[in-house]
């Protein structure tokens, strides 16, 4: 998440909201130290203004961390996304802190294999999935 401009004009709605996402954020670096590793894989297609972008900051040691996609101007509200660098058969857990969802349980296998469908219904937006092994 980026905030640009004075912090001081903020409303009270816009600190609560950067204040929610930056200590998630920082609880999962604690955790998962996510910032270390960036993961693409050549899973995302070349980002373009008519296409999706993103990518996995994934712990490999750890087996958790975050995982973001980006919706430019595509037309298509959901991509199917595979997730490399897993344990097949290890378990995990992907959620969304966002809107307080689970997405659901997965093997690795099935992540890697066939990949999770990510909807994002506006333009211009982002999604962040938390990826967890159980």
């Amino acid at each position: 998440l980026v905030m640009l401009g004075d912090p001081r004009k903020l409303t009270p709605e816009q600190q609560a909201f950067y204040k929610k996402w930056n200590s998630y954020l920082k609880l999962m670096e604690a955790k998962y130290r996510y910032s270390q590793y960036f993961q693409l894989y050549d899973i995302f297609d070349r980002p373009t203004d008519n296409n999706w972008d993103g990518c996995y900051r994934i712990n490999t040691e750890k087996q958790g961390g975050l995982m973001f996609f980006y919706r430019n101007n595509s037309s298509d509200e959901r991509r199917t996304f595979k997730i490399p660098c897993l344990q097949p058969r290890s378990r995990y857990k992907i959620y969304s802190f966002g809107t307080g969802q689970t997405i659901g349980s997965f093997t690795g296998k099935t992540l890697m294999e066939k990949g999770i469908t990510v909807t994002i219904p506006s333009l211009y937006t982002a999604q962040v999935l938390t990826i967890e092994k159980e």
